[in-house]
């Protein structure tokens, strides 16, 4: 219950920080409402769990740090899972 009040946003944003794990899904909020590229949040884009991958991708674009959206590539183009590389795609396009 504690992380649908910690991200706003439309319901698959929701979504995607309930099916986040735990501590992850609490780091990357935190980052993300802080603005905050890292360390931390960039080894996330290489987690096992889809979905953290996915969230973090998410924060990645939101945050909007130039590196961040740079690091958003290599995923768009390699990731196994359609999901990241479709949530890739949306946030790495700038106007």
């Amino acid at each position: 219950m504690q992380s649908r009040r910690l991200v706003a946003g439309n319901c698959r944003t929701r979504r995607l920080a309930i099916r986040c794990p735990g501590f992850c899904g609490l780091q990357i909020v935190r980052a993300e409402d802080e603005r905050r590229w890292d360390s931390d949040l960039r080894d996330l884009l290489k987690a096992r769990n889809a979905n953290v991958r996915t969230r973090a991708v998410l924060a990645a674009g939101r945050i909007g740090n130039e590196q961040a959206v740079a690091d958003l590539i290599p995923l768009l183009q390699r990731d196994d899972e359609p999901e990241v590389r479709a949530m890739a795609a949306l946030c790495a396009w700038r106007d």
